[in-house]
């Protein structure tokens, strides 16, 4: 084989190479379509934690239409908004509705281009952090059976408080099994529950508690994938909740989990100062062994950094120890998509701070070039 053959092919090589690794790149037409949208918003003024849903439309142009709604059935209609997404899958933008202007201070598209998380401030002060899920796609009821993770923010209006429980159920023919864990480690088993599936991935259905309590979902969204869903219930003493559904099944390995992620999470502080507020973070790094570094800010504009361990196991459910700036140290459970490109979980510090995460994975770099050499034969 004569030299310039050799390199030829030596530069067939790379060029394929370095083409499966270059970063997706997304444009403004992915935002198109019609989206659905569910808010947990922290109101200052109240104060107070509560959620919204929404359903908008948005343009080639990112321009939005739609209507939100508060857990007593309200709605409120966008007068305005517009959204913006670079090539990386970031969002930025801004809407009005009820003459106050909420900003994107940062967003994350998924490389799947049809869910994403985002973190606004509103000019009244308040401070949301919304999943949005793109509609579209096929469903059937089959699509819920089998095994679920779930992570839910709870807000609890008798007792003032906002926490979250982390739990596992199964699907079999609708018919609802499993449990939660709270933060504190209490457990509390689904007595009986139903869940349900129309055809535009729209989920409903209820589940009793043995505490006793019984869960109606007032809305919820499977995406396109049907391996990641969300949905908000809210009950007749107030108490509601906002949760994040993950599926089980696929093979994973802790290489899964190695690059950059776009972090967004919901710190619940405790007593004596407690506070609610979101944090995001855009740097966060996580290597081949499962060891991660990131720094969050907050909608102060502080930055607080952290490192810790993220090991996967082959379900890929991970069970993390980090540690902040703050000297604050704790555990993360977490659960990794099928697709490999996102997560849900939650968090809890020895401090008692609490925190739900939603993890979208950053795209991929392009491998660097190398000099071509012509030799001849």
């Amino acid at each position: 084989m004569g030299k310039k053959t050799f390199f030829g092919i030596v530069l067939i090589f790379i060029v394929t190479l370095t083409t499966s690794a270059f970063a997706q790149s997304f444009s403004a037409s992915d935002f198109s379509g019609n989206w659905y949208a569910y808010i947990t918003e922290v109101d200052p003024s109240e104060p107070a934690v509560y959620w919204f849903r929404g359903n908008m439309d948005v343009d080639e142009s990112g321009n939005i239409s739609g209507t939100y709604y508060a857990p007593n059935g309200s709605s409120v209609t966008l007068s305005g908004g517009q959204l913006t997404l670079d090539q990386k899958g970031v969002v930025t933008g801004s809407f009005t509705a009820q003459g106050q202007t909420s900003t994107i201070v940062h967003g994350k598209m998924d490389s799947s281009k049809t869910h994403g998380v985002s973190v606004m401030l509103g000019e009244d002060l308040s401070m949301d952090i919304a999943t949005f899920i793109k509609g579209g796609g096929t469903f059937s009821p089959q699509d819920l059976e089998g095994d679920w993770y779930v992570y839910t923010t709870v807000i609890d209006a008798i007792e003032e408080a906002v926490f979250w429980a982390y739990g596992t159920f199964s699907v079999n023919q609708g018919i609802m099994t499993g449990s939660f864990t709270a933060a504190d480690g209490r457990v509390t088993a689904i007595t009986s529950g139903t869940l349900n599936l129309e055809n535009e991935g729209i989920i409903g259905g209820q589940f009793a508690l043995d505490i006793p309590q019984t869960i109606s979902i007032a809305h919820g969204k499977l995406d396109q994938s049907k391996t990641k869903g969300v949905f908000v219930n809210v009950e007749p003493t107030g108490t509601m909740a906002i949760g994040h559904l993950v599926k089980a099944g696929g093979t994973f390995k802790q290489s899964d989990g190695a690059g950059g992620w776009y972090v967004y999470g919901l710190n619940i502080y405790p007593p004596p100062t407690p506070a609610v507020l979101w944090v995001y973070g855009d740097d966060a790094r996580v290597d081949a062994s499962g060891n991660f570094t990131a720094s969050f800010t907050a909608p102060t504009g502080e930055r607080i950094g952290g490192t810790g361990t993220a090991p996967i196991d082959s379900n890929g459910v991970i069970t993390g120890m980090f540690s902040f700036d703050t000297g604050d140290t704790g555990v993360a459970y977490l659960k990794l998509d099928q697709g490999k490109t996102s997560t849900a979980g939650v968090s809890v510090t020895t401090s008692g701070a609490m925190a739900i995460w939603q993890y979208i994975k950053a795209p991929s770099v392009a491998l660097p070039g190398m000099p071509l050499l012509l030799l001849d034969d």
